[in-house]
C-alpha cells in the first residue's frame, strides 16, 4: 500500500501518462488502499497544483487527463526525488524527455543505473562514420550505398533514423519499397555513384508509412490482417481499454465474464506479432485467424522439441 502523498502524486502522473483517470480507477484504488472519494480529492489536488492536469466532464463523470508530459517534467523535475517514471516516458518515445532526463540523472547517479538509454546509444553511434554519413544523407536527401553484413544495397534513399526495441534502425527506399535495416548490422555507408538529391515531396507516401510502423517487421505496402487475441484473467488488466497499448493498431474488444479480455492487433506478417505473443506465454491465446494460430502452434512444437 502506498502511503506517501508525494509518491501517490507521482504514481497518478505516471498513470495519466498512460490513460485518463477517474476516482473509480481500480489500479490506483488497489495500489493506494483508499476509497474512491479520497482518490477524487487527491486527483483534485493534483489538478490544482499542476497546470497540465485538467478535469473534463463525460456526462456526470469527472475524468482527469494529462495535456503534455514534457511540460510536467519542466515544472516538477527540480522538485522530484523520483526519476523512474521520467525514464519510462523517454523509452516510450518522447524525444523531448532525453535532455531533461540526462540532466537530472547526472546528479542522481548514485541512485539510478540505466543499462541502456537512447541518448547514450546515440552518443556512441555519433562517433561512427556509418551513422554520421546516414544523418548527412537524410538531411541532404542524397542516395547512398549501404553494406550490411550479408548484402549490399546500392543507390538507397535513406529517409529516417528510428529507435525501436532498444536498437537504432535506418529506414530507406530501395526498389520502390521501404525497408528497415539495423544500424549495428551495417559495415559501411558511402555516397552512391549517382548521389543526386531527391525531393521530400517524392517520398511523402513512404514517410507517412513510417508513422504507422509497429516494429522492424512491419512491411511496406502490404495488406494488413487482424488478429483477435485473448488475455487470460491473471494478465487481463494489461490489455483493458484504459491501459497503454503495446501496438499502435491494438484495440480493446471486450471483457469476458471469466475476467479475460479480448483485443485485436493488425499486422502485415506473422513476425510482426508472434514474438510479442510468445513473450506472454501462457497468458495470451490467439483466437483468430486460424492460420496464425496454426503457425504459432508449429513454432511452439519446434521449441518444445529442442528441449525433448
Amino acid at each position: 500500500m502506498v502511503t506517501s502523498k508525494l509518491r501517490r502524486i507521482f504514481i497518478i502522473l505516471e498513470a495519466l501518462h498512460h490513460r485518463e483517470v477517474d476516482s473509480y480507477d481500480e489500479v490506483l484504488l488497489e495500489k493506494f488502499g483508499i476509497s474512491h472519494k479520497q482518490l477524487g480529492r487527491l486527483l483534485e489536488e493534483v489538478e490544482s497544483e499542476i497546470e497540465q492536469v485538467v478535469e473534463i466532464r463525460k456526462g456526470r463523470k469527472k475524468v482527469w487527463r494529462l495535456i503534455n508530459p514534457i511540460d510536467i517534467i519542466n515544472e516538477i523535475a527540480t522538485k522530484s526525488d523520483d526519476l523512474g517514471w521520467f525514464y519510462q516516458l523517454a523509452v516510450e518515445g518522447d524525444p523531448e524527455v532525453f535532455g531533461k532526463l540526462a540532466e537530472f540523472t547526472q546528479k542522481e547517479s548514485h541512485i539510478y543505473q540505466f543499462l541502456t538509454t537512447p541518448f547514450e546509444d546515440t552518443k556512441e553511434l555519433e562517433a561512427q562514420q556509418k551513422f554520421t554519413k546516414l544523418k548527412e544523407a537524410i538531411k541532404d536527401r542524397r542516395r547512398v550505398d549501404i553494406t550490411f553484413v550479408d548484402k549490399k544495397i546500392e543507390e538507397a534513399k535513406p529517409i529516417k533514423l528510428i529507435m525501436m526495441k532498444g536498437n537504432w534502425y535506418i529506414a530507406y527506399i530501395h526498389d520502390k519499397k521501404v525497408r528497415i535495416g539495423r544500424i549495428s548490422f551495417i559495415e559501411s555507408v558511402t555516397y552512391a555513384f549517382n548521389d543526386s538529391r531527391f525531393r521530400e515531396s517524392e517520398i511523402q507516401k513512404e514517410l507517412e508509412f513510417l508513422n504507422t510502423i509497429q516494429n522492424p517487421f512491419t512491411l511496406y505496402n502490404k495488406e494488413r490482417k487482424r488478429a483477435i487475441i485473448k488475455a487470460q484473467k491473471e494478465k487481463a488488466h494489461y490489455f483493458k481499454a484504459d491501459m497503454k497499448s503495446f501496438f499502435p493498431s491494438q484495440k480493446f474488444i471486450k471483457e469476458c465474464e471469466d475476467g479475460s479480455v479480448h483485443f485485436s492487433i493488425d499486422y502485415t506478417q506473422e513476425m510482426e506479432i508472434l514474438p510479442f505473443i510468445q513473450e506472454w506465454i501462457p497468458s495470451l491465446e490467439i483466437v483468430e485467424p486460424q492460420e496464425l494460430k496454426e503457425r504459432f502452434i508449429k513454432k511452439l512444437q519446434k521449441m518444445i522439441s529442442c528441449y525433448s
